[in-house]
């Protein structure tokens, strides 16, 4: 009786956490929200100006013309933006 319970017990863990992975992995594929105009390096209030995808993350843009100028980069030089806003997000004081 105690190896049928811990048979069940092992199959219902192994069944929970494929029943899971799903789920982890559509988080894992959940963009990081940049919400620092990385142009401009202000704080973007609500959907701001826009927004783009660029590699990893989803960057919002306080105005047209930052989103603009933001196309216009390099990736090497977007990523160097990106780097310093989510700098300055990761900085800011929480709520």
């Amino acid at each position: 009786m105690l190896k049928k319970l811990m048979g069940f017990v092992a199959l219902t863990v192994v069944a929970s956490a494929l029943w899971m992975a799903p789920v982890r992995a559509e988080e894992a594929k959940k963009p990081t929200e940049v919400r620092v105009c990385p142009m401009a390096g202000k704080a973007v209030v609500g959907d701001g100006a826009g927004n783009v995808d660029f590699k990893t993350y989803k960057v919002f843009f306080c105005c047209g013309g930052c989103k603009g100028n933001f196309a216009k980069l390099s990736d090497e030089d977007k990523q160097k933006k990106v780097d310093a806003a989510l700098k300055t997000q990761n900085e800011a004081p929480k709520a």
